[in-house]
């Protein structure tokens, strides 16, 4: 009594733990999403306070223009410190600025120029800006044409949001401008009020949702308290769980929940009653399964004698086989060696004759050298006698250039006798003489050198006529021999073939014994393939076999663990508190009948803490 109070507070604490955790969850979203409102809704305000202020300045600074057309036409002139709007005196109906000021809340000021000529606005003093510049960069986009709007703009000591018109004259020329000003704290001021309010919305609808969540928090606790309660029931075994009808009827996920806790109960039940019938019938099954087993074990038994004789055989006509194999296999390897010593032969004997042939071809050309060569020398011979010939003639001219110097010279000689003996008439005769002589002396050297030149030649050339003589003997003993060994190649190539055809029979027979040996081989290998086969089978049956008895052996021990567990189960089953399981139990496993009082709680016992456990 004192666990099921403890598990029940323990219920319920977890209960207000799951309930508090979901208000947490709930709760720090909505947290932050009234913070993150909060902080979008005060930049949406400042920024649409900052574009109404915008647009009111704009229509203010448009409102009071169309005021002073209205009152007077024209444009403004500034002198001695008074303003004027065409013939209206602004300065004297000062009030016509300060009501518009009380009326819209907004700042004026009419500048010509750069200079504040009227201004509704005060300085920290309480003083009036009159006669007072804008800056310069205001000044200066004023100039261009163009509006200028600032959000946040310093005059004096105080803060503005300020808007500038450009005024143009009666030519389009820009001579001043319009000022409009808002009191940034004032608008500091609306801002503020208005993000308060909207914190105080977000706050209070955060804190309606709360309440809310909270009840739909609370409603889903205690449902799923009450469904926590019932599996607490079914986990100790009690099956007389019935959800309310109430419960069962809803049309949400908690409606859900509740009818699959019965639908659970339900199907317990079923699988509880299908286990204890279950559990009878694998009583009668585990009988017949060990008879079963003890004739198969009987069987392998005889199998694996018969198994053992056929692998005996097959072992040993696998191993013939293998001896004649290797025999095979020996002989085909002298056999392939033959036909690789045929192939290097027949290889030998296309090189041979390729050799042959291109010996024959080289003897041929050589041969043909050798007669061009003949003829070379010959034609060399004809020309050398010709030279020989042709030094004579020089010769014979050369004799006769020395005659000829030698009578020059003598007749030289009777001229300079003459010349003295004519004395002075004489001595031009006498010059030519001289150099007649000189001249005659000349051509007697050329000759002689010329005719030492011939005789040289003459010599050489009889010379190389001799050389010409012995070489042709030698070419024409060349040619002899070179015609006997091309003799000797043409009979050689003619044996290279016979031998060429011989190894190519021999190659033939070769190549029909190897296909012979590769069909033995083949037989063989078949033959073998087919013992090892038969020899791998019967080991694989009697593994089987061995397998096969361990298997069964196995199966009858986990049939006698069936049997176990088949009590056990039953042990187990007796847990459940069902008045229809009861009578299935008592039906299916003999359970003697239950009191009143234990009808009532029908909580079949285990064996001991051991049972329950498992």
């Amino acid at each position: 009594m004192g666990e099921k109070i403890t598990l029940v507070n323990n219920r319920k604490k977890k209960g207000l733990q799951l309930v508090s955790k979901v208000v947490l969850i709930v709760a720090i979203p909505m947290l932050l999403i009234v913070a993150l409102g909060c902080l979008i809704g005060a930049s949406e305000i400042r920024n649409v306070g900052e574009n109404i202020i915008k647009d009111e300045l704009a229509t203010a600074s448009y409102a009071f223009t169309r005021q002073m057309d209205l009152l007077a036409e024209g444009d403004y002139r500034y002198e001695n410190g008074v303003l004027y709007k065409g013939d209206l005196n602004i300065t004297e109906n000062y009030h016509l600025l300060d009501e518009f000021n009380e009326n819209t809340t907004v700042e004026l000021t009419i500048i010509l120029g750069d200079n504040r000529c009227a201004t509704t606005m005060e300085d920290a003093d309480g003083n009036n800006m009159k006669d007072q510049p804008i800056s310069e960069g205001i000044y200066s986009l004023l100039q261009q044409g163009e509006s200028v709007y600032n959000a946040n703009l310093k005059i004096g000591n105080r803060e503005y949001m300020t808007y500038y018109v450009p005024m143009r004259d009666s030519s389009g020329k820009i001579y001043g401008s319009m000022f409009t000003g808002y009191s940034k704290n004032k608008m500091s001021a609306m801002t503020r009020n208005a993000v308060i309010k909207l914190i105080a919305a977000l706050c209070a609808i955060a804190a309606i949702s709360m309440v809310l969540i909270l009840v739909m928090v609370r409603t889903i606790g205690k449902v799923l308290g009450q469904t926590v309660n019932h599996m607490e029931v079914v986990a100790e075994g009690g099956l007389n769980v019935k959800v309310h009808e109430k419960l069962m009827t809803r049309g949400d996920e908690l409606g859900a929940v509740a009818r699959s806790m019965q639908n659970l109960v339900t199907s317990l039940t079923d699988i509880i009653k299908n286990i204890i019938t279950t559990a009878s019938e694998l009583d009668g099954f585990s009988s017949e399964f060990q008879s079963s087993f003890d004739n198969i074990r009987n069987s392998i038994d005889n199998v694996n004698q018969a198994v053992n004789e056929i692998a005996n055989g097959a072992t040993q006509q696998a191993g013939d086989v293998q001896h004649a194999n290797t025999a095979v296999i020996e002989m085909g390897s002298a056999i392939d060696a033959t036909s690789e010593n045929v192939s290097k032969l027949s290889e030998s004997a296309q090189k041979m004759t390729d050799y042959n042939r291109s010996a024959n071809s080289n003897l041929e050309e050589l041969l043909e050298i050798s007669k061009r060569t003949n003829s070379a020398v010959d034609e060399v011979q004809h020309q050398t006698d010709e030279t020989n010939q042709s030094a004579l003639e020089i010769q014979e001219a050369t004799n006769l250039i020395a005659d000829i110097a030698n009578q020059t010279n003598l007749l030289s000689l009777n001229a300079s006798i003459e010349a003295a003996r004519a004395g002075e008439q004489g001595k031009g005769f006498a010059v030519v003489a001289t150099e007649i002589r000189t001249l005659a002396d000349q051509s007697r050297g050329s000759a002689e050198k010329i005719a030492d030149a011939v005789n040289l030649l003459i010599g050489n050339s009889n010379r190389s006529v001799a050389t010409m003589g012995t070489m042709m003997e030698i070419i024409e003993e060349q040619n002899e021999k070179l015609e006997d060994t091309l003799n000797m190649f043409h009979e050689l190539n003619d044996e290279i073939k016979i031998v060429k055809m011989a190894v190519e029979n021999i190659s033939g027979q070769v190549d029909g014994l190897g296909k012979l040996k590769a069909n033995v081989l083949d037989v063989l290998e078949g033959l073998s393939a087919i013992s090892e086969q038969y020899a791998a089978s019967t080991e694989e049956t009697s593994a089987s076999m061995i397998e096969l008895n361990e298997v069964v052996d196995k199966c009858t021990t986990e049939t006698q663990g069936l049997i176990v567990l088949s009590g056990e189960l039953k042990d187990n089953t007796t847990k459940f508190t069902l008045d229809s399981i009861k009578e299935t139990v008592a039906e299916k496993i003999h359970i003697p009948e239950l009191g009143e009082e234990e009808t009532e709680d029908v909580q079949l016992k285990p064996q001991d803490s051991a049972g329950k456990e498992e």
